[in-house]
């Protein structure tokens, strides 16, 4: 097998560092929807809610799911950086290591 090559590629990073609460119906607790990416394979939006915990989906993480949108990966997705912010989303990027 061929050693693979480290290159930089940029990715929207507005998804980072978000973490969006809920209160419950009663109001005496709150659910926390939070972008998990430890998996690096799998990263995803995670709720402590019930119905997520059971099912892997909720009204919260598809109320956030809707707001924070963006993939752009600047190896598979068309486009270059705009200002230093991303060409789809006008967000945040980040440098990523990738082999190629």
């Amino acid at each position: 097998m061929a050693d693979l090559t480290i290159e930089y590629f940029y990715v929207c990073s507005e998804r980072e560092n978000v973490s969006v609460k809920f209160p419950s119906s009663d109001g005496k607790e709150s659910y926390a929807v939070e972008w998990v990416n430890w998996k690096k394979s799998q990263p995803r939006w995670e709720c402590n809610c019930a119905g997520f915990q059971f099912r892997k989906t909720c009204k919260h993480v598809k109320e956030v799911e809707a707001k924070y949108t963006c993939h752009w990966h600047q190896q598979f997705n068309d486009g270059e950086p705009v200002d230093g912010k991303c060409p789809q989303c006008g967000g945040e990027i980040k440098s990523v290591p990738c082999g190629v």
